[in-house]
């Protein structure tokens, strides 16, 4: 795709690129499924009724989650445009945008932790959730929370900076925005360990979802 972007072709063989690497990953995953269980007697059923229960509530609960993420970016967008406008829809986006990047930073630094929570979690080794639930919010908070509380005091001259001058009386809206994000770097790697608890990520959802109502 990179390839194909560089030497200006039309968009058509991008997406092709990008379908054909998505193809590819799910061949290699396959055929590694299948080496590393062929030698071991799992019967003609992987699964029993109870298993398959357990997959379907929480696929149902990730599915929920995934289609949350999938409207939150837009659905601000869509309620500015229609209760004022196009003027004031430019103006949101673009006081927005740093917010959105500083939840997927965060977003991409804590998504390690699903692993090693489900793993946790199957040992119900209670001490090791609590001690790398602890340095991982301190580790995520020291390198997130600094440069988000900078953004937030100093709003007003990063717009004049980034926008023009006549864009500084809006500083006060990005400080609001960045409130997110710094919420999410203070407790997003604890949250995220929380997702193999299925309780716990039902309040997430609820939480992601008033999230996006009130953003």
């Amino acid at each position: 795709a990179l390839y194909f972007l560089q030497e200006n072709l039309n968009f058509i063989y991008i997406a092709y690129a990008f379908l054909t690497s998505l193809f590819f990953r799910f061949l290699f995953s396959s055929f590694a499924a299948i080496y590393l269980l062929k030698n071991r007697n799992l019967g003609y059923f992987l699964f029993n009724k109870k298993d398959i229960y357990w997959i379907k509530e929480r696929g149902f609960e990730f599915f929920k989650n995934r289609l949350i993420n999938n409207i939150q970016p837009y659905f601000g967008s869509f309620t500015v445009s229609i209760l004022i406008g196009p003027i004031a829809l430019g103006l949101y986006d673009a006081i927005i945008r740093l917010a959105r990047l500083g939840k997927v930073f965060i977003g991409v630094m804590v998504s390690s932790a699903i692993p090693v929570s489900a793993r946790l979690f199957s040992r119900d080794d209670d001490q090791t959730f609590a001690n790398i639930g602890g340095n991982g919010s301190l580790v995520l908070s020291i390198i997130c929370t600094f440069p988000i509380i900078f953004i937030i005091f100093f709003s007003d001259m990063i717009l004049g900076i980034w926008l023009g001058d006549e864009f500084s009386q809006y500083g006060i809206w990005l400080s609001i925005m960045m409130i997110v994000p710094l919420i999410s770097s203070i407790n997003g790697f604890l949250q995220t360990l929380l997702i193999a608890d299925k309780q716990a990520f039902k309040r997430y959802n609820y939480l992601i979802f008033l999230q996006t109502i009130f953003q």
